[in-house]
């Protein structure tokens, strides 16, 4: 008799931060639907995992695997997937946190509305103290939910290509995550096909830039389910990327770690911004057009005068440089490239980069997206009482200290799920 497939494997490959995936797994244990699986990848170095992931050792959704040897991210990630067997496939960091109805409410939602890719939100906890015992900081619910809806893959890839806004940008807002198997899941099928026409599913710099790219390249029916279903905990003293972005050797430390045969790293678009992450997100993007099938996809072309800003914006965020002539020399190479441009376009890059379009909000801010403004809220209420303000009274508020502060990732998780059910009902979302 055959097994049926779990609905959704949730995929956490995980290194050195064992404090956060007990968190992590806590959030998956409290599902209100249960056909799901866990594939926790312990990919670690110096702090193993295991000893969060034995509290869930019986249950048979919880699955543990620890390559041979430490693995690159990407090749990691390659691996972890092979494990998975669930009809849909997630992967996570231990940094995410699932709402308790989160699986239960992408289930209903696909009942109604098939797709092979599926995206939701996430919302950020500000992380101001960690340790073993306890981890606090600042929350405030952050955008309004939508009715969900399909969107359009070739779309997608063109606003990538226009390099319009940074990568994570507030101006982006929920936008940021459409496309992503890192907030969103992948059916198995385009899975497979992504394997079979890419050779992989998560290719060597940015797994969760390239999948997204290879999966949208394939033109799936593409969901966006409208709400935030997971908690990101943030902070630039537990963030790898921010660490490595702000940093020019651990950037290149991080590309050197892959094995890069058939994948063409010295191609980069721009020549001599070897420390800038949007040459090598540019670089993705033309790797997959070289492959791809998709006629739409292969007519679309890089703005170039878009992905020197981005690039600028990339070398100004390093603090740590290896030497002062690889700052110079970074700077002096992509000032060489801006004078290979007209007139106008060098005007339109320094406008641009004065602007800081990337840093405006989002029209999907809760503060943003309508109501009447009250100004400063002093008082505290209870994430009901905010959504009923919100969205029943239709004001909104600044909230005194602009954040509100938790002492623990429990507290956090409750108000943020109460106020996005809360919402969802009030908006007749549901």
């Amino acid at each position: 008799m055959t097994q049926l497939r779990p609905f959704i494997s949730i995929i956490l490959p995980t290194r050195d931060r064992s404090r956060f995936v007990r968190y992590s797994l806590a959030s998956l244990a409290k599902q209100t639907f249960s056909d799901f699986e866990v594939i926790v990848v312990d990919n670690f170095i110096n702090d193993s995992c295991y000893s969060e992931f034995e509290h869930y050792k019986n249950d048979k959704r919880f699955k543990y695997y620890q390559p041979e040897t430490p693995l690159p991210m990407a090749d990691n990630w390659e691996f972890a997937v092979a494990q998975a067997q669930g009809n849909y496939i997630s992967v996570i960091s231990e940094k995410y946190m699932f709402r308790e109805d989160a699986i239960d409410i992408l289930f209903h939602a696909l009942a109604k509305n098939p797709a092979e890719l599926v995206t939701w939100w996430n919302e950020t906890f500000t992380v101001e103290k960690f340790s073993d015992e306890c981890v606090s900081g600042r929350y405030v619910p952050q955008f309004k939910p939508k009715q969900m809806a399909y969107y359009s893959p070739t779309g997608e890839l063109a606003k990538r290509f226009s390099f319009k806004y940074a990568p994570y940008s507030r101006a982006l807002g929920p936008q940021e995550c459409l496309g992503k198997i890192y907030s969103g899941c992948f059916h198995r099928g385009l899975v497979e096909k992504i394997r079979a026409k890419y050779g992989r599913v998560f290719q060597p710099t940015m797994p969760d830039i390239t999948s997204m790219t290879a999966a949208l390249s394939l033109s799936p029916t593409c969901l966006d389910l409208g709400q935030p279903l997971m908690m990101v905990c943030a902070s630039p003293l537990i963030s790898n990327g921010f660490q490595t972005i702000t940093n020019s050797k651990k950037f290149k430390d991080f590309y050197a770690d892959f094995n890069v045969e058939h994948y063409q790293h010295k191609e980069r678009p721009l020549k001599g911004l070897d420390v800038a992450l949007n040459n090598y997100i540019a670089h993705d993007f033309i790797y997959f057009q070289k492959l791809s099938d998709n006629i739409q996809f292969k007519q679309l072309t890089i703005n170039q005068a878009n992905l020197l800003i981005r690039t600028k914006e990339d070398i100004d965020k390093i603090q740590l440089w290896e030497n002062d002539k690889e700052k110079s020399d970074s700077y002096s190479a992509w000032q060489v490239l801006v004078e290979q441009l007209s007139q106008e376009e060098q005007c339109y890059i320094y406008q641009q980069l004065d602007i800081n379009e990337s840093a405006k909000p989002s029209m999907d801010e809760i503060h943003f997206a309508g109501g009447t403004d009250i100004g400063t809220y002093n008082d505290k209420l209870t994430a009901k009482e905010r959504a009923t303000l919100n969205w029943k009274e239709n004001k909104v508020c600044r909230i005194k200290d602009e954040y509100l502060h938790y002492d623990s990732i429990e507290s956090v998780m409750t108000y943020f799920t109460d106020y996005y059910q809360e919402s969802t009902k009030l908006l007749k979302l549901i």
